[in-house]
């Protein structure tokens, strides 16, 4: 199946800022592989943890701005945006209010990362928090904390209280016997999932790679599901929309 018009909401190929892409060469690398799976709209998430160790707002904007640029000469219909993936902790919403740190596209969407043995109540005491200062929280890479592995009681309670779920593409590419994708697939079955992403980090360890996802995909999710986990909530996100 071919890929036309979708997005990476969940990425680290702005250069040189994280443990993603470490120059403009290999973040022009990672976006044409994009590109050419069909994606036109991708959202630069690096990573952020306040009271850390962060680039600055003007080495980010620098970086965005440089990377804009190249990718315009060559790119020419491929649009980038700024986001962070937040490590939440004390002092995230306060970092979201002052600018420090960004959300997804100028949005009111966040894109949020906890430690994989975090309680559960934290999770949702998180949740809560950043739906009550007006954000919308998105949960990255939902399939690697502990307290949700197999609690779909607990997901189905986060995504009733306002919190919307990314799962990463590498995450349902196993085969029949690769229990953990098995039960990654079960949960896009069943309507949990918002988004697929690839979180890319380089071209080779983890690499911005979805068409393998929606290949595997195409055989329990209609087309209107593609649509919507490989770009259409994407971009409700970027124009500010509800899902």
């Amino acid at each position: 199946m071919r890929l036309t018009e979708y997005a990476d909401m969940h990425c680290h190929i702005l250069p040189g800022v994280d443990d993603g892409s470490d120059s403009m060469e290999e973040s022009l690398a990672m976006l044409k592989r994009l590109y050419a799976q069909g994606v036109r709209d991708v959202i630069l998430t690096p990573h952020f943890a306040a009271g850390g160790k962060n680039p600055g707002r003007e080495k980010l904007e620098d970086a965005f701005a440089g990377l804009k640029k190249v990718c315009g000469e060559i790119l020419q219909d491929m649009r980038l945006y700024m986001g962070n993936e937040l490590l939440y902790q004390d002092g995230t919403t306060e970092c979201l209010k002052n600018g420090e740190a960004y959300t997804m596209a100028g949005s009111r969407y966040v894109l949020v990362e906890f430690g994989v043995r975090m309680a559960y109540n934290r999770i949702e005491r998180a949740v809560a928090g950043l739906i009550a200062k007006g954000y919308r929280p998105i949960i990255a890479h939902m399939e690697r904390y502990e307290s949700l592995h197999k609690q779909e009681e607990r997901i189905k309670d986060l995504i009733k209280a306002g919190a919307y779920l990314q799962m990463n593409a590498d995450s349902v590419t196993g085969g029949v016997l690769d229990k953990r994708a098995s039960y990654c697939r079960k949960l896009v079955s069943r309507g949990y999932i918002h988004f697929i992403s690839t979180d890319a980090h380089d071209l080779r360890e983890r690499p911005p790679e979805l068409h393998q996802a929606m290949e595997r995909l195409s055989k329990i999710c209609d087309e209107r599901r593609l649509g919507e986990l490989f770009g259409g909530n994407a971009r409700k996100v970027i124009d500010n929309q509800y899902i």
